[in-house]
This record gives structure tokens, C-alpha cells and sequence, in this order.
């Protein structure tokens, strides 16, 4: 059975569960720095690590980037927020380093 592409699917088949699937193409990524950039039109994770390079310098060294649409965006922050809870609940609260905070400017 050949599989559709999601704009062939119905409300009531994209609402149910989804099997994953790896592509032969599977990767993956372990990010240790992330930086966000965003446009009107998407947002765009840099995913990374930061390295000191041949003069000693901090340098973020980009290995990939993930480009989601806004709304895609905002569904991953709730998923997010709904899994680092579960998670807090059961392991404990996650430690956040004052600087990282005051990095990027969250109260």
C-alpha cells in the first residue's frame, strides 16, 4: 500500500496515533548548544557545540539546523513544557544555571 503525504490525509487519520517509521536516511544529533533564530516565516534551531578554537576562542560550531513553522514551533514548546514536567515530577526538579537564564533573557 503506497503511504500518502499528510495534505492526503483526512482530519480524522491525522488525529489518531502515528507509528514511527526510522528513513534510511535516520540520524542522530547530539546538540550540547543550541542558538534560535527566527523570521516572520519560521523558526530555526542551530544545533551545535561550543568549541574553543586554534586562538582560544569560544566558537558555537554549527553541526545542523531544524526549520519548523511557527505553529510547529509553538505545538513543540507545549510539548516541551507538558514532558519537562512529567519529567520533574518524577526525577526531580532540573537544575538551570543562573547564567543560562540571564543568557537569553527568560524571567
Amino acid at each position: 500500500m503506497p503511504l500518502k503525504k499528510k495534505e492526503e490525509m483526512t482530519k480524522d487519520q491525522l488525529s489518531k496515533k502515528i507509528k514511527a517509521l526510522r528513513s534510511e536516511g535516520y540520524k542522530h544529533y547530539y546538540a550540547g548548544a543550541i542558538q534560535l533564530r527566527m523570521s516572520f516565516f519560521d523558526f530555526r534551531l542551530m544545533c551545535g557545540e561550543i568549541v574553543l578554537d586554534e586562538n582560544g576562542e569560544l566558537v558555537f560550531n554549527e553541526d545542523m539546523a531544524v526549520t519548523l513553522s511557527p505553529q510547529h514551533a509553538k505545538v513543540v514548546l507545549m510539548v516541551l513544557q507538558k514532558k519537562i514536567g512529567e519529567y520533574e515530577e518524577k526525577f526531580g526538579e532540573i537544575p538551570t544555571p543562573p547564567e543560562a537564564i540571564s543568557d537569553v533573557s527568560v524571567q
